[in-house]
């Protein structure tokens, strides 16, 4: 009977360790599929995190470029301000018909700096003579 006994204990703990062994198997697949998903979590977040980069570089770049065409339209802007139409005004403030200064300084070959130079004086000249009167 002890035998028996022994026998039955065997038999019953050669099924327990079969159910250690699948419960073992089991978890081990268990553990490679969170290793998995965890790398695979981990190579969406680092993915994510470029794409966000990116964005950010990419507005970093248009905020730039729209600085940049802003800074190019205020001088375009600038040089707009000063159309030669002031020079004609202060011409005729000076009592100079501007179709005969074009011709004189045609006349001279003056240089672009002597030109300069000339709207200089005829503009401080205006200016002296506006404050003076």
């Amino acid at each position: 009977v002890e035998v028996e006994a022994i026998e039955e204990g065997m038999s019953a703990m050669g099924e327990a360790a079969k159910e250690v062994a699948a419960l073992e198997a089991e978890l081990k697949a268990l553990n490679e599929g969170l290793s998995a998903a965890r790398a695979a979590a981990a190579e969406a977040e680092a993915a994510e995190l470029a794409r966000q980069r990116e964005e950010v570089e990419e507005a970093r770049k248009a905020k730039e470029k729209k600085e940049k065409d802003k800074k190019k339209k205020g001088a375009a802007a600038a040089k707009d301000d000063k159309p030669e139409d002031d020079l004609d005004a202060l011409f005729a403030e000076l009592g100079i018909d501007p179709s005969k200064a074009a011709e004189a300084e045609g006349e001279g070959g003056d240089s672009k700096a002597a030109k300069k130079r000339q709207a200089k004086k005829a503009r401080e000249a205006a200016e002296a003579a506006a404050a003076a009167g």
